[in-house]
């Protein structure tokens, strides 16, 4: 069998998978929304002011950590392309210069976030083929997508925008008084 083939294969899947669910998380994150500002209608009327304020606060979701490693390594190589240090007598349009100066604003935000996600996507659209060649870069970003996407769909307000009205009716307590 042709390795090299069967490599190119594995590759194709991977990228259909990452682009798939970047979509997918998309729509969840969208659907996310819309719940919280359901829930947030439903639950808040019952409670007290105090009470309200403190189900409103969003709780942080903190997700695995890729190795610290990698992401440092992608990072720099970003930060090669994009740092303003790097752009100072390169022969380009201004309009160019400031995309490239963005985008290493978001990829130091991302870096210092360890958001991987965030980190391959601007590698992609810098034009560093090796990452969207990866095996190891795609699956890290899969990986986190689809804790991205489960994190959204255990939080309370997607479980209470997509539940039957018999079965909002027997969680609504129990959700008021774990607020209490």
């Amino acid at each position: 069998m042709d390795e090299e083939k069967l490599q190119s294969y594995k590759l194709k899947k991977l990228k259909s998978q990452f682009e798939y669910l970047r979509t997918v998380l998309e729509e969840c994150q969208y659907l996310y929304e819309l719940s919280l500002e359901k829930f947030y209608q439903d639950f808040t009327q019952p409670l007290s002011d105090e009470e309200a304020q403190k189900a409103n606060k969003p709780k942080k979701y903190k997700g695995k950590k890729p190795k610290e490693k990698e992401l440092s390594k992608l990072y720099y190589r970003i930060a090669n392309k994009t740092h303003p240090d790097k752009l100072v007598n390169k022969d380009i349009s201004e309009d160019k210069k400031n995309e490239l100066e963005a985008l290493y604003k978001k990829a130091s935000d991302a870096s210092e976030k360890s958001n991987y996600d965030d980190l391959v996507e601007i590698a992609i659209k810098l034009g560093l083929d090796d990452v969207y060649e990866s095996e190891y870069y795609l699956q890290k970003s899969i990986d986190k997508i689809n804790d991205k996407i489960k994190h959204l769909k255990t939080t309370y307000a997607w479980v209470w925008f997509h539940a039957s009205e018999e079965a909002k009716v027997n969680i609504k307590d129990k959700i008021i008084s774990s607020y209490k």
